[in-house]
């Protein structure tokens, strides 16, 4: 009858005494061999019936090694129970040593793992396994471990040999790289958001956007404070936005579901919240937070004119998510969305000085606009006019190569502590550098040469100055995702004034580009088509932003005349490369609608 039944009888519970007394006898016997070392193995039943475990005569110096070492040591019977530990297997379980000894080795294993622990187990009695897993310790806390496992041999029947290695530490310092290498990510994008960015909002988005997909973050959101009643508004999210719902108030008061950002804008920096559940100043959100899995969060301020405006907020889904590294990280990504909002912000006050320069001088421009002198000095403000639209492009082509050679720096240091700094590394990164700085210092030569005037007529190369004009805006295209093909039948060669025909080219460029970004087109596109036609250059632009009313089509190269509206356009431009190409060079311009577009021929 099994120990384990209840009998239902007194014969029966006398049979069970009188089994429990025997057995109690057999241990003591076994435990004195075992105690004086007179026996060279042990046999112990199990429900799969006696099994034999050897002990040779070296039994005791091996339980020395086995107690003293740094990893837990288990023998493990074919029935998956613990028949021997050492102390600290113990000491890693939390459990006395007497509870352990003859429990199943898999009652420990994260309920996770078990399956695939199980199936190592049934492994390692062919060839030796090493495997990861997690134990749970007597506290609940997981413990992940390396399990070390072999069988002992057909004499110890189906016995396995188990070495467990804690590697907490290790998985730490794994963990601790990947929320590097994410951030490092995550700054990547932003930054490349920033070179392309339109507008705050659009910025605003893409943190979100890349905080979330590329940084790994629970919830991203952007709170900026408003001016009329002092609350924060969140002005983009993404991730967990359901946490967000219904917590904004008035800044600073209790009821402020926005409490970290409010915490960050009180004092002009940051915040940093590591245990969301714990901290008093996040009692009132606790449950919504567990709720959608928020247990840390950072919140830094972004500025403009150096005034806090609002703040960049991250939430993580595990505590003590933040550390020093990954602040001075969140704080670099502040300065350079800050930097970015400034730049847009001095490209608003740029338009609105164009229009009132625009309205101061429409006049004059209309009383001598057949003069040539006045033809001429349309022709330079219009250059002038363009400034801004070449600052903005300058940015566009320095910004990134600034922010790869910042991660080459920032990299550095990182990679010298992994111990990955060779001659080879070094090599590598110093030619990337080279290439970067060799690159800018090119876009300074093509922007500096665009704004020498030409004093005399010279030969050059259609085809050159195409290339040179779109390489001035290619960032601002890129920006827009504006696709670009240069077909060229020809090489044709002409006598006029280079830099006088790429504005016009680019003026007729920047048309096509604001029309594309105005009708949201799907896939934008402008072809540059060079080409020779009875002794004349001939060059042709077109786009698929759906071509120009016919009610207007007339009208386009008439100065002053625009269908932009008054904070967008000038009406200059077109006015501009017509004037240039037919009264300085002696070509025309034209313009035709086709299927998909507008088509404007410069004929020189």
């Amino acid at each position: 009858m099994p120990l384990s039944d209840t009998p239902k009888s007194r014969e029966e519970l006398e049979a069970q005494i009188e089994e429990l007394s025997r057995r109690l006898e057999e241990t003591e016997q076994i435990l004195e061999a075992i105690q004086s070392g007179s026996v060279d193995a042990v046999v112990v039943a199990t429900p799969e019936g006696s099994q034999i475990f050897t002990l040779q005569g070296a039994e005791h110096p091996y339980r020395v090694l086995v107690e003293t070492m740094s990893e837990g040591a288990i023998t493990m019977g074919s029935d998956g129970s613990i028949l021997y530990c050492n102390t600290r297997f113990a000491a890693m379980l939390q459990y006395p040593m007497e509870k352990i000894i003859g429990s199943p080795l898999a009652s420990y294993v994260a309920p996770a793992d078990v399956p695939f622990f199980n199936a190592r187990i049934r492994k390692c009695r062919e060839e030796f396994s090493k495997h990861e897993i997690s134990l749970v310790t007597h506290s609940g806390a997981p413990l992940p471990v390396l399990v070390s496992c072999c069988s002992m041999g057909p004499s110890e029947a189906g016995a396995v040999s188990v070495i467990v290695t804690d590697i907490t530490q290790r998985k730490q310092t794994e963990r601790t790289i990947l929320r590097l290498n994410r951030l490092y990510a995550m700054l990547s994008g932003t930054n490349h958001a920033i070179v392309h960015a339109a507008s705050p909002a659009s910025i605003y988005h893409e943190f979100c956007r890349v905080a979330v997909e590329a940084g790994g973050f629970r919830l991203a959101c952007v709170g900026l404070i408003d001016e009329a009643s002092g609350a924060v508004k969140t002005a983009a999210a993404c991730g967990e936005t359901g946490y967000l719902d219904g917590l904004e108030s008035g800044a600073g008061t209790d009821a402020d579901g926005m409490r970290p950002v409010n915490l960050a804008i009180s004092e002009g920096t940051y915040y940093i919240c590591n245990d969301f559940l714990a901290d008093e100043t996040t009692r009132p959100w606790r449950i919504k937070a567990h709720a959608h899995g928020l247990y840390a969060v950072a919140s830094v301020v972004i500025k403009q004119d150096e005034d806090v405006i609002g703040a960049l907020t991250l939430y993580a889904d595990e505590k003590n998510f933040f550390d020093a590294q990954q602040v001075d990280l969140l704080q670099q990504m502040s300065t350079e969305v800050s930097f970015a909002l400034e730049t847009l912000h001095q490209s608003v006050l740029r338009k609105e000085a164009e229009q009132a320069l625009q309205s101061e001088t429409v006049e004059r421009l209309r009383a001598v606009e057949e003069l040539r002198n006045n033809e001429q000095m349309l022709i330079h403000q219009s250059r002038h006019a363009a400034l801004g639209e070449m600052i903005g492009n300058i940015a566009h082509q320095w910004r990134q190569p600034l922010n790869s050679l910042g991660l080459l720096v920032q990299q550095a240091p990182l990679y010298y502590a992994l111990g990955e700094v060779d001659q080879e590394y070094m090599e590598q990164s110093a030619k990337k550098a080279m290439e970067l700085i060799q690159h800018m210092s090119r876009t300074i030569d093509d922007f500096r040469n665009f704004f020498k005037p030409n004093k005399t007529k010279v030969l050059f190369h259609v085809k050159d100055e195409v290339v040179r004009t779109i390489s001035l805006l290619a960032g601002s295209l890129e920006g827009q995702r504006i696709a670009v093909e240069v077909e060229t039948d020809a090489d044709p060669v002409v006598e006029g004034y280079p830099n006088e025909f790429s504005q016009a080219l680019l003026n007729i460029l920047i048309n096509a580009r604001d029309a594309l970004m105005e009708r949201h087109v799907a896939a934008p596109k402008v072809i540059i088509k060079v080409t020779s036609e009875n002794s004349r250059a001939v060059t042709t632009i077109v786009d698929n932003a759906g071509g120009i009313p016919e009610e207007v089509i007339g009208k386009i190269f008439d100065p002053y005349f625009t269908t932009k509206g008054p904070q967008a356009g000038t009406g200059v431009g077109l006015f501009m490369s017509k004037t240039i190409i037919e009264k300085n060079m002696g070509g025309s311009v034209t313009v035709r609608n086709t299927g998909a577009g507008a088509e404007f021929r410069i004929e020189v």
